[in-house]
């Protein structure tokens, strides 16, 4: 199945969900030209959750993101990467764990009157993984996701932690993805496609943003609260460029330093 960001919120922050199907695969090796990826699409779908439990009572907390002012609207986003070539050891997916220096992110999710209401803050800990004819018949797959953490959303409604530390996660990606047969194949190897052209084909073209939060009782027993919010949008534009590496810093500013996020299983 492709990976996506809509899993059980039990599983979202270890790592993305997706290093359990693909851990202990593909690595990286030299570093070359660079691209900027850009994407836009409108508004497909939202889930939010909370739960909160004080020891007595149940109760419900505001969605972190404005999902009600965003149906209707539309998003836009950004990828810059390096093509670096993944290590040949014959599996049939490559990750790419980029650093900022490498690779970056940016998202604004608009409302209808084309307003900003969220925006991706500091992109975090960018990856790439790239599927091949991953997994059996009928369920095999092609897919390029381009995936980054964030320290923050703006205007987001992060809780307060109130019983212990807070497990806090931020997550955007882009997705390209498509079963494939003996008559529809959409890759050919594992490198990252660097031609707009490549993406075109794919049946499913999805922009996800992803928020969690959690402080108190993982098992749910004694008082937590918790809190999720899932934005789904279409990709139904999309361009990429080369970019020379002495315009990087004027696009991009200066490198941003590595913050590891605390993400465990729930």
């Amino acid at each position: 199945m492709p990976i996506s960001l809509h899993h059980s919120r039990h599983l979202t922050v270890s790592r993305f969900v997706a290093a359990a199907v693909l851990a202990g695969l593909t690595g990286l090796a030299a570093r070359g030209a660079d691209f900027l990826m850009t994407a836009s699409g409108p508004f497909a779908s939202a889930s939010d959750f909370s739960d909160t439990f004080d020891g007595t009572a149940h109760g419900q907390l505001p969605t972190l993101l404005d999902s009600e002012r965003l149906m209707g609207g539309s998003f836009r986003a950004s990828y810059w990467f390096s093509a670096v070539t993944p290590l040949d050891d014959g599996s049939t997916v490559a990750v790419y764990d980029l650093s900022t220096t490498t690779a970056r992110m940016s998202f604004d999710l608009l409302d209808e009157d084309g307003i900003v209401v969220h925006s991706g803050v500091q992109s975090l800990t960018p990856e790439i993984y790239v599927a091949n004819n991953n997994g059996a018949q009928p369920f095999s797959v092609d897919q390029v996701l381009l995936f980054s953490l964030f320290e923050d959303v703006s205007d987001s409604s992060f809780p307060t932690p109130i019983y212990g530390p807070q497990d806090r996660f931020a997550g955007a990606s882009l997705s390209f993805a498509g079963y494939v047969d003996n008559s529809i194949n959409y890759l050919s190897d594992l490198a990252i496609p660097t031609d707009e052209g490549a993406y075109a084909p794919f049946m499913w073209k999805t922009f996800d943003v992803h928020l969690y939060a959690a402080d108190g009782d993982i098992n749910q027993v004694d008082p937590y609260q918790i809190s999720e919010s899932i934005i789904g949008y279409d990709i139904t534009s999309l361009s990429i460029v080369a970019v020379p590496e002495a315009g990087t810093v004027s696009l991009f500013g200066s490198a941003m330093a590595y913050i590891a996020l605390r993400r465990r299983a729930r």
